[in-house]
């Protein structure tokens, strides 16, 4: 499956680390062609920094200059996802991203 992965994210330096750890395993293994896309509300922490400190290319980090709220962010990300498949899913990755199989099947 082909899918762009949207998360919109302000003030989550503490969660994003895990989560991108564990999407980007999970797609390598089910070998899922991916993208995450961090879109970033203009967040005052080191959220952007940990994005970044990953350096992968399935990984893309926009940065809003001014807050444009969840639904702003989730738009921009769509708009620019690169694949019709798109999940959107917020930093704490309250629904499991193996979850994404279910969708697979519908």
């Amino acid at each position: 499956m082909d899918v762009s992965v949207i998360i919109t994210t302000n003030k989550e330096e503490k969660r994003l680390g895990k989560t991108l750890e564990k999407i980007s395993r999970y797609m390598s293994k089910k070998n899922h062609v991916y993208e995450i896309m961090i879109i970033d509300d203009n967040s005052p922490d080191n959220t952007i920094k940990i994005a970044e400190s990953f350096g992968s290319s399935e990984i893309k980090v926009i940065k809003n200059e001014s807050r444009i709220g969840k639904g702003g962010s989730v738009r921009i990300g769509v708009e620019k996802a690169s694949f019709g498949n798109i999940l959107i899913c917020d930093a704490d990755l309250s629904t499991s991203i193996e979850e994404l199989e279910k969708l697979r099947k519908s």
